[in-house]
């Protein structure tokens, strides 16, 4: 949904080549929150066998774990982006007229990657608690922000392509803040906690595993 909004605004108001430079980018984007989706089921999974079997104190510190990798994975995935796009693209056969124009985009998505990796791993735990719903409102906010922040970066502010990137950031950052909310909110056994933020290296083989 994003990325189709972004190619919609670029398309109109930047033109063809613009457009272009989004497009080639949805692979790599698509590659990305897969795997982070993929961390956010493996999550969820063992959040939600510990959580049927009233183990509360397993819960938080799957939580904690989560919230760990997510800090670590997505320092280390915005560098190894942000250095290794250009090859990636140029694998992928990106045209040098758009190629410009596709790394500001690709290395702006990066810089927001948190983001990304925070929502995913956070909602994957909500929704194992039993609450599917506030993730997916949270996600329609964060849409919807994304709508207008593109009209907002690219028609008022005159930012081009970076502004369509800028929008995506910001959007998904709102719908981070959300869901982590949510976590910080819950009952004291379960509740997250920043000075508690730490990799027990049993569940994150377990959440890779799965």
């Amino acid at each position: 949904m994003y990325n189709t909004v972004d190619l919609i605004f670029v398309g109109n108001i930047l033109g063809k080549e613009a457009s272009a430079a989004v497009g080639s980018t949805s692979l790599l984007t698509i590659c990305i929150i897969g795997f982070f989706n993929g961390m956010g089921v493996g999550v969820g999974v063992i959040t939600a066998h510990f959580f049927g079997g009233r183990q509360r104190e397993d819960v938080k510190d799957t939580i904690h774990t989560a919230a760990a990798l997510t800090l670590i994975l997505s320092v280390v995935v915005t560098v190894f982006g942000w250095v290794t796009c250009p090859v990636f693209l140029y694998w992928m056969n990106v045209p040098d007229n758009v190629m410009g124009l596709a790394l500001t985009y690709i290395r702006i998505y990066f810089i927001g990657l948190f983001s990304i990796v925070s929502y995913n791993t956070s909602a994957g735990v909500v929704r194992a608690l039993g609450n599917s719903r506030s993730p997916m409102v949270y996600q329609l906010v964060g849409g919807i922000i994304n709508v207008f922040g593109d009209a907002f970066f690219m028609y008022v502010m005159h930012m081009g392509i970076a502004g369509a990137a800028l929008a995506t950031i910001c959007s998904q950052t709102v719908a981070a803040v959300l869901t982590i909310r949510y976590l910080c909110r819950l009952p004291e056994d379960l509740r997250l906690e920043w000075r508690k933020i730490r990799v027990k290296p049993v569940l994150a083989k377990k959440i890779f595993v799965i």
